[in-house]
């Protein structure tokens, strides 16, 4: 667990107040920039996000399905 002195300042947080969520781990208001909270280390989800695990993997494999009967139909014709 991290100390409180790692967490915002009170200058910021007046002017970055409204730009927070509520962390899953400890339930404490952090910017929603994070990527992890100051106070507990719980990823933030609120930030930029990413593209899920599945949706890559799901690429991943119709690209290769692609390329696959691509190269079927092409060593076909031969």
């Amino acid at each position: 667990m991290r100390d409180d002195h790692d967490g915002p300042q009170a200058a910021d947080l007046e002017r970055y107040g409204d730009a927070g969520v509520t962390c899953r781990g400890c339930g404490r208001e952090v910017y929603d920039e994070l990527e992890e909270c100051p106070h507990c280390g719980a990823p933030v989800c609120g930030g930029g996000g990413g593209t899920p695990k599945w949706a890559v993997v799901t690429a991943a494999v119709l690209i290769v399905l692609l390329v696959l009967g691509a190269l079927t139909a092409v060593l076909g014709r031969m």
